[in-house]
Order: C-alpha cells, then sequence, then structure tokens
C-alpha cells in the first residue's frame, strides 16, 4: 500500500540525514497524475538502516518515544471513559474507576498530551511552531517529570502497571531525554554560529536548516559567491532546491586576464545551460585585480592555504556580503568550500564575520561533503567545463607549477630506478 502510495505521488520531500542510510520522507497534500488530491499523512515514514550520529539518534529515540507515549494516553483516556482497565493503573485499586474519580484524569491527560507534543517538536518531526527555547526547556522539564512518573509506576504493587505501563515508561523516557538532550544543538539550526571546533560539522548544521525550509515551505533569497564554474556546479545543483539564488562572481585574485574572462565564460555558460527548481541570477562583480594585490601585499611567499588566502577571503566575501546585504538576501555563504584544498572551518568563520557586519545570516557549508567534490567532477565532465588545475592568483599558478616539475622530476626519478 505505501509502495504504490510513494510512487504514485508526485511529491515526496526525502532528506538525507548526515548520512545516507536514514532517510525521513515526509507526505503532505499532495496531487495524484489523474487528477484526485490526498489528504495530509500525519508524521514521518522512517527507513534507518544504522544509527551513527547524535542526531540520527534523537530522531529515532523521538519517534519510539512517541510510539511507547500512546499506550498510556490510551489508558488514561479508556479509564475516564469507565473502561474496565484499572489493573493497569493506580495500584489496581479498582476495576472501573468511579465517577468521581474520573475527573481527575483531565490533568495527567492533558499533560501527556502536551508533553507528547513537546517530545514531536523537540525531535524535530513536527514543524517549528513554538520558539525553540521554549520547546528545549519544556523537554527537559517534561523528561524529568516522566523520570517521576515512571518511578511510581515502577514502585507499583499491581503486576500488570508494574510490567506493563512500567515497560513502556521507561522506554518512553528514555527516549524523551534522549530527544531533549539533542535540542542542545539547536542553536546552530536557527543562528548558526561560529564554531571553535576544529572538527565541526558544518554539513550537518545546513542538513538541520534544509529540513526546516522543506517542513515550512519557505524558499528564502541566498547570496551565493562563486569562484568558479566547476566548484558552482555541484553547489547550485544542490541548494537551488531549497533557495532562489543570486550567483556573484567576484574574484579579483584571478589572473592573468585572460584566466580571468575564460571562467567568467564558463560559469554564464553553466547556468545558462543548466536547468533548476527555483531561479538562479548571475552577477560579475568588479573585476580588479590591484585590490588583491594590495592585501595580499607581504604575504607573497605565504604557503596556500595561510594568511594570504585568507586576507583573499575576506576581501571577496566582505564584497558579497556587502551585496547580501543590498539586495535583502535571507543567506549568504560561498562555493569555496567544496574544494579539498580549501579549510572549511576557516571559510565559515570569515563567511561568519562578514555576516556579523552586515546582519545577514550565514548558510553554513562544507559542500565536499556527501560527495559534493565528485559529483562537481562528475557535473564539469557531463557539461564539459573548464577545470583549471590553480586556485586563481598568480602565487598558486606559481605553487601548482613547482608541484607540477616535483611530481614530473620524482616520476622520472622513479622510472629510472626501476
Amino acid at each position: 500500500m505505501y509502495t504504490n502510495l510513494f510512487t504514485s505521488v508526485n511529491t515526496i520531500f526525502s532528506m538525507d540525514i548526515v548520512f545516507p542510510d536514514l532517510k525521513i520522507y515526509f507526505i503532505g497534500t499532495q496531487t495524484l497524475p489523474d487528477g484526485p488530491r490526498l489528504p495530509p499523512l500525519p508524521g514521518a515514514v522512517l527507513f534507518f538502516g544504522g544509527l551513527n550520529s547524535i542526531f540520527s539518534l534523537m530522531i529515532f529515540a523521538t519517534i519510539i518515544g512517541a510510539i511507547a507515549f500512546l499506550p498510556s494516553i490510551a489508558l488514561n483516556i479508556a479509564l475516564a471513559l469507565g473502561v474496565p482497565l484499572g489493573a493497569y493503573a493506580m495500584n489496581a485499586r479498582y476495576k472501573v474507576i468511579p465517577p468521581e474519580v474520573r475527573k481527575a484524569f483531565i490533568v495527567p491527560t492533558t499533560m501527556q498530551f502536551v508533553a507528547l507534543f513537546v517530545l514531536l517538536s523537540a525531535g524535530l518531526v513536527l514543524p517549528e511552531i513554538i520558539p525553540f527555547m521554549v520547546t528545549r526547556i519544556l523537554a527537559f522539564f517534561f523528561a524529568l517529570y516522566l523520570t517521576f512518573y515512571t518511578a511510581t509506576v515502577l514502585f507499583s504493587t499491581a503486576h500488570k502497571e508494574r510490567s506493563v505501563m512500567g515497560t513502556f515508561a521507561v522506554i518512553t523516557t528514555i527516549c524523551y531525554w534522549i530527544t531533549a538532550f539533542g535540542t542542545l544543538n539547536w542553536e546552530q539550526v536557527m543562528e548558526p554560529q561560529q564554531s571553535n571546533t576544529p572538527k565541526h560539522n558544518y554539513q550537518r548544521d545546513l542538513d538541520y536548516i534544509i529540513r526546516r525550509l522543506e517542513r515550512t515551505g519557505e524558499v528564502p533569497a541566498l547570496l551565493l559567491h562563486a569562484c568558479c564554474a566547476p566548484c558552482s556546479s555541484y553547489t547550485i545543483e544542490y541548494l537551488s532546491q531549497y533557495f532562489k539564488i543570486t550567483l556573484f562572481y567576484y574574484n579579483p585574485n584571478i589572473a592573468p586576464d585572460e584566466e580571468y574572462r575564460h571562467r567568467v565564460e564558463e560559469i554564464k555558460r553553466f547556468v545558462a545551460e543548466f536547468k533548476t527548481k527555483h531561479p538562479v541570477t548571475l552577477i560579475e562583480g568588479e573585476y580588479d585585480p590591484k585590490k588583491f594585490y594590495d592585501i595580499a601585499r607581504g604575504l607573497e611567499n605565504e604557503p596556500e592555504g595561510g594568511a594570504r588566502c585568507r586576507k583573499c577571503f575576506e576581501l571577496r566575501l566582505a564584497e558579497s556580503a556587502r551585496l547580501a546585504k543590498e539586495l535583502n538576501c535571507d543567506y549568504f555563504t560561498t562555493t569555496l568550500t567544496i574544494s579539498p584544498m580549501k579549510n572549511a572551518q576557516v571559510l565559515n568563520e570569515v563567511v561568519q564575520e562578514q555576516c556579523d557586519i552586515y546582519g545577514i545570516k550565514r548558510l553554513p557549508s562544507d559542500f565536499k561533503k556527501k560527495g559534493g567534490y565528485k559529483r562537481s567532477i562528475q557535473l564539469s565532465a557531463e557539461y564539459n567545463l573548464y577545470r583549471q588545475n590553480y586556485c586563481g592568483c598568480v602565487y598558486s599558478k606559481r605553487d601548482a607549477e613547482k608541484r607540477d616539475v616535483e611530481a614530473h622530476d620524482a616520476a622520472k626519478g622513479n622510472a629510472a630506478a626501476q
């Protein structure tokens, strides 16, 4: 039944969360090919093959905790309606709860419904309805509340209450605590901040934001700084599914002039040929190499990836952030993080610095993750894109030529030795 439903629905939002073996499919009201419309299907259908991240553990715990919560809620409703299930509650004091006592079940039942809602909100299964800080506080409150509730059930003198409802209560409580602690990472979802952690997972932060956009249906405006066509290829393919993109080609570091013009024409051609879900508009910035040489003065002999590169990032990303502010874009990021030669930590820090200056939001990125760099190579081959062998400036060209000579000499040495 569900297989047929999945194949017949026009749009199914699939989110590859952190790793490919956990996928969540949210299905809303969709139009079938033959015309009729399906009502919204609540919740999520979960497919998983492994749990190798804290985030996936939180999602799994949320779903399992919610399922384990349902018998307790159903029991309270049944008892309040006079169903003879008293052996599972209140130390089996009553087989059928007396009418005068049933009113007392209104409060705990209401609390359980609220707790279930908070659990699903904290676990990012339900859309964001209340502020996330409030949800986090409520998550820890109800985790504590359920801990005390579970203790009372486990110490019940009634065997059925202790063994049956106690089991569900323990599962729910454990899952609730896992989800509550999972909310401690939420700042990076709502307002991503600069991280001092050397191996911070920026792709995970981006996954969180994209999941929220898919739930709400928002399509924000993104200013995407582009370094070249190959690096932009996968990035555009990926982000244009969720954002309206202004692609800003601003790279005064590129030399010589002919190289710059070649790269500009390649990115124009790719944007014109590549079909996207949401619009992508290309803007070419001013090409003034003097600005690059001014900031590189005294750093000519710095290794690639050193202080000179950071100054170059700051030059290009400052102008990009300024334009993002001018265009009232919701987010700002750069394609540079797709390169294995670039430090995503440094780039995200520089982007954040500029976002703080101009009052815009940083879109966290490490586009080389999730096979992004490999996909850019595939797209480059498919669209016959020019792939340069150096970053762009005369110094990176010098270093690339030096590496080529060293590799050639090493190869000659190995051949002679054989």
